[in-house]
């Protein structure tokens, strides 16, 4: 009897040690897990990278009305534009400190933006006051400048973001879009985020 006992008391105190010994430190985790904890991946499956969709300010082409309001709230001026023009709609003209957008009337949607202020980067972190050259080295890394319909030659700072969207640095005081004669000591005074068809 006080045998059997004490045969029941040794199993058990087997089974209690197996039980808290640790598990093989030397086994690759599973899953994306380790000791049971989700590992961050870096990026979130499905949501496109940031840095890959042309924007000023976070405000990118396409953008609905409501949308910007909300992303750089309700200090602003707007100006009805009955003519539309070439964005083939009357449009407002929305005007931030720093920011002009233009947001057609029936669409409701951004159809170009324009930037004066360095409040408003590019996606890729370049804004108004950079020195130009860097900034347009930087771009000629990733983007094609654009030939113009006017000459066989590229124009220097614009670039093709996306099929048929144009990001365009300016480095003259007066904002023209025109970049010439630049120098190391040229900067950036605007920039602009528009559809093709717009220009040219």
């Amino acid at each position: 009897m006080f045998r059997n006992l004490l045969m029941i008391i040794m199993i058990l105190f087997s089974i209690t040690l197996l039980g808290c010994s640790k598990p093989d430190s030397n086994l690759p985790p599973t899953n994306g897990q380790q000791g049971g904890i989700e590992q961050p991946s870096g990026e979130s499956p499905g949501l496109p990278q940031e840095e890959d969709n042309p924007s000023l300010g976070g405000v990118m082409l396409g953008m609905s009305i409501q949308e910007v309001t909300g992303l750089l709230g309700d200090n602003y001026s707007d100006e009805i534009v009955e003519e539309g023009g070439y964005f083939g709609e009357s449009y407002i003209r929305r005007s931030y400190n720093g920011c002009d957008l233009v947001i057609g009337r029936d669409s409701g949607q951004v159809k170009q933006i324009d930037v004066y202020s360095a409040d408003y980067p590019t996606n890729l972190g370049v804004k108004v006051g950079d020195p130009t050259l860097p900034a347009l080295e930087q771009y000629r890394l990733k983007y094609d400048e654009y030939v113009g319909n006017q000459s066989p030659e590229t124009l220097a700072g614009w670039f093709v973001v996306e099929p048929g969207t144009l990001l365009i640095f300016s480095s003259q005081e007066n904002r023209d879009r025109i970049n010439k004669d630049l120098t190391p000591d040229s900067k950036i005074y605007g920039i602009t985020l528009g559809r093709m068809q717009y220009f040219d």
